[in-house]
């Protein structure tokens, strides 16, 4: 595939780390393998290049949405339809092992032992749009087909753990909004009998969304495994965040939540003393955005209610589908006037 690449959409400036950068891509040639409809779709929809300097140690991201639909094989119709359409569409991929940062380490006579190694990589994929532009009822559905979808490919081995703002997309299809869970480079690959990629103790995520447990000293120290209540709270912080800094698609000047912009430490602090107050019904509180504030009291229950997340683990997942999926329904079918009390009839 022949490309030629654009304007840079996302710019991350650093010498450790990823160093993520997004830019736009323009197909100079398709390969003969892409179906003609799909080649009709990207030049409608365009396509993004994601260039960054992954861990030889992990499993790579092109691996990880290879897998999906082979592990899809035999699930429930209901679980495939949860999944389908709401990954990223990854249109091709490619390792660039002489950049290897050991060889350019050892070509500048810089010690190498004991520094973890990265090995440049550019993969393209279907441009997505970032789910802060949409309001209302859109934001919801969208919200909600990210938290299905997340919860599908938990059960069959795909661990996502980094949830974030800026990984959760969409897209339209047929005038629906699609979401869609975004960023598979931090992900855990697992199969029966071993997990490859990192462990379960390993701290990966966005701190302004991570979960209070591994904010906490110990799990900083390796000593608490990542488990789906974890990656599911961080949807809620996402939620607050967005439907209380976003009006209208953009990001407003004074946003509240500054403060979880921050270290580990006082991020926890932070998000702790929110969520007691949250519960106690403590005012004042900040208020969502008038683009959310629907949305926001549609998710009341389960923020007001954080001691669920404590039930929600690997063990009950079916139970806790079943909850989603019946609240899903509910506020499907109640429409923009459901309330906080209402919620406690699903």
């Amino acid at each position: 595939m022949e490309i030629k690449l654009g304007e840079r959409l996302v710019r991350h400036w650093g010498i450790q780390g990823r160093a993520t950068n997004i830019l736009e891509v323009k197909p100079e040639c398709f390969p003969p393998c892409i179906p003609s409809k799909l080649k009709e779709q990207l030049e409608c929809q365009g396509m993004v290049g994601k260039l960054l300097w992954v861990q030889s140690k992990r499993v790579l991201e092109s691996e990880i949405l290879e897998e999906i639909p082979k592990r899809m094989v035999g699930i429930p119709e209901e679980d495939q339809a949860a999944v389908k359409g709401h990954i990223p569409d990854l249109i091709a991929s490619k390792t660039f092992p002489e950049c290897e940062t050991r060889k350019i380490r050892e070509d500048l006579g810089i010690d190498v032992e004991d520094i973890e190694n990265r090995v440049l990589i550019l993969s393209i994929f279907r441009k997505l749009k970032p789910i802060t532009e949409l309001e209302y009822d859109d934001f919801w559905r969208a919200w909600w087909d990210c938290v299905l979808c997340h919860l599908v490919l938990w059960t069959i081995g795909i661990r996502h753990r980094d949830i974030s703002a800026g990984n959760l997309m969409y897209y339209r299809h047929r005038g629906r909004v699609m979401g869609v869970l975004n960023d598979y480079d931090l992900s855990t690959l697992i199969r029966p009998g071993y997990e490859e990629g990192p462990t379960g103790t390993d701290r990966t995520g966005t701190v302004p969304f991570m979960a209070l447990d591994l904010l906490e000293s110990s799990a900083l120290a390796g000593n608490v495994e990542h488990q789906y209540q974890h990656d599911f709270e961080a949807f809620l912080w996402v939620l607050t965040w967005i439907t209380h800094r976003y009006q209208e698609g953009r990001m407003m000047s004074h946003a509240p939540f500054n403060a979880w912009i921050a270290d580990h430490q006082q991020c926890r602090k932070e998000k702790s003393t929110y969520q007691a107050d949250l519960v106690k019904n403590k005012q004042p509180l900040p208020p969502p955005t008038s683009s959310h504030e629907s949305v926001w009291w549609k998710c009341g229950k389960i923020l007001l209610r954080m001691s669920f997340l404590v039930s929600v683990n690997d063990e009950n997942l079916p139970e806790a589908r079943d909850y989603f999926n019946r609240m899903k329904k509910g506020i499907e079918e109640s429409g923009k006037d459901l309330t906080v009390n209402s919620l406690d009839e699903l």
